[in-house]
């Protein structure tokens, strides 16, 4: 997991379509806790496009701390939770947004095409 300290352009591509930026992230972000916490493979790849300080925390300490029962461990949940709806709500816009141009192409294909029941008029 790498949390983003001092950062304000970090770039995050897609494995599947490594030339289109899925997002920007900024201070405080976090990126790779999906793959500590499910015990995948994390398939983002960041590019910093200025000097950038990022915190890296392997497997164990990560489960030391995601799992604990103190005070800080709590905390630590906390940003997790946090960032992960701000994810949740990014993809939300995301997929809104995907639904409406569909809707919007679907609906200009259908006022186009002649229907189904109705043979064209001869020309």
């Amino acid at each position: 997991m790498h949390a983003a300290d001092r950062v304000r352009n970090v770039s995050l591509f897609s494995a599947l379509a490594p030339a289109e930026i899925d997002g920007i992230l900024g201070p405080g972000w976090l990126c790779g806790h999906m793959g500590l916490i499910d015990g995948v493979t994390h398939s983002t790849t960041m590019v910093a496009r200025e000097n950038t300080t990022l915190l890296e925390i392997a497997k164990p300490a990560f489960d030391r701390l995601y799992d604990g029962c103190e005070r800080i461990n709590a905390k630590f949940r906390d940003a997790i939770n946090r960032n992960l709806l701000q994810a949740l709500a990014h993809t939300n816009n995301h997929l809104t947004r995907l639904i409406r141009r569909t809707r919007s192409v679907s609906s200009a294909a259908a006022r186009t095409s002649t229907p189904p029941w109705r043979k064209p008029e001869p020309a």
